[in-house]
């Protein structure tokens, strides 16, 4: 059995997208073949893995379709903004769906798709909250504040030296704004001086860990000018991406709402060759626009992932003096070399050796 997959990217966040009506019978797409799935080495190879199903004319919400995103650790998260527009080519050229526009359900709300004449694709990625609950009591903050013990391990990562140069010697406190964009983000807005992929490295995951009850989307901003940022972003369970679409929507919330920026905002991403997001946000109790390219690269096959073979050790009892495992879930050899243990032995080696 074999999984009929399209691989895809958007700003250079790679997918692979799979319509559910195409999976193997009795196959149940779980977190752990998802992680399979999207395992580089071993697998296809991606940053996310979205599962689309088309859903009857008659649901309550208007939704056409139902995106499911996995992250490439198998778990399920609640927004994808690159691969909403990844997904809206998707289902117009590989499912044949022409409506606009298209309205897609997400675990967190349902966004509706646009495809431009230009082949670019505009996002309702719906109302943004300024706030999200904190790690310490659940309550809900507008901002954060990275200090003492948490900030002074993520330091270690750097030497003073290295920090000088960067600047990050001049951070005595890491702050910034908490977004919630269907996902949950922290946004710091960079100092001038201050290294902005040298600050994402070394406060990534720290922000994500340490700020927020369900972890964080961590983005770094340098502003340009009123309507164009910079961004680096650390995604919760992933790393440091090459783009983040729903982590440029809060970062321009978060610019506007502050006063750093005016709508429309040109994030731009480094890591993405430049590639940059056009966000649009009027205000409070707005919906968020977001426009930006997405391409489908091929088409391809995957085999159903069978269940790992490997050998566990239960402790030094599984290992007997064969060299083979006991009661092993998996048959593996052993190689055992030879060793010389006797004194006759160690004597003939140091002969050996002084010749």
């Amino acid at each position: 059995m074999s999984i009929p997959f399209v691989k895809a990217q958007g700003l250079g966040n790679d997918v692979v997208i799979v319509d559910e009506a195409h999976l193997p019978s009795g196959f149940e797409l779980n977190s752990e073949n998802c992680a399979a799935l999207c395992d580089r080495h071993f697998g296809i190879g991606c940053d996310q893995l979205l599962l689309v199903k088309q859903l009857p004319e008659n649901e309550h919400d208007g939704a056409r379709f139902l995106m499911r995103i996995f992250n490439n650790d198998g778990g399920e998260v609640e927004q994808c903004g690159n691969g909403a527009r990844c997904a809206a080519v998707y289902i117009r050229q590989r499912m044949g769906f022409c409506e606009s526009p298209i309205r897609v359900r997400t675990m967190r709300a349902t966004i509706e798709l646009v495809i431009c004449d230009d082949g670019s694709v505009r996002v309702d990625m719906g109302v943004p909250r300024r706030s999200l609950p904190l790690r310490s009591g659940g309550e809900r903050s507008e901002t954060f504040r990275l200090v003492g013990s948490a900030r002074r391990r993520s330091e270690k990562a750097a030497s003073s030296r290295e920090r000088a140069e960067q600047g990050l010697d001049v951070l005595d406190i890491i702050d910034g704004d908490l977004i919630d964009m269907g996902n949950p983000h922290g946004v710091h807005f960079v100092r001038p001086g201050v290294d902005l992929a040298a600050c994402a490295r070394v406060y990534g995951l720290a922000v994500e860990r340490t700020v927020a009850e369900s972890g964080l989307n961590a983005s770094f901003a340098a502003v340009v000018d009123p309507h164009v940022v910079v961004l680096r972003v650390h995604e919760r369970s992933v790393g440091q991406t090459i783009s983040c679409g729903s982590g440029a929507c809060a970062t321009a919330v978060a610019g506007i709402a502050r006063g750093l920026l005016r709508s429309p905002v040109r994030v731009v991403f480094p890591l993405a060759r430049g590639g940059f997001l056009d966000i649009e946000w009027s205000g409070d109790g707005k919906s968020v626009f977001m426009t930006g390219e997405a391409q489908l690269i091929f088409d391809g096959v995957f085999p159903v992932p069978k269940p790992r073979r490997e050998a566990t050790f239960a402790g030094a009892a599984s290992v007997v003096s064969s060299g083979r495992l006991a009661e092993a879930e998996t048959e593996v050899e052993i190689e055992r070399p030879e060793f010389a243990t006797s004194s006759s032995a160690l004597s003939r080696s140091r002969s050996a050796a002084e010749l």
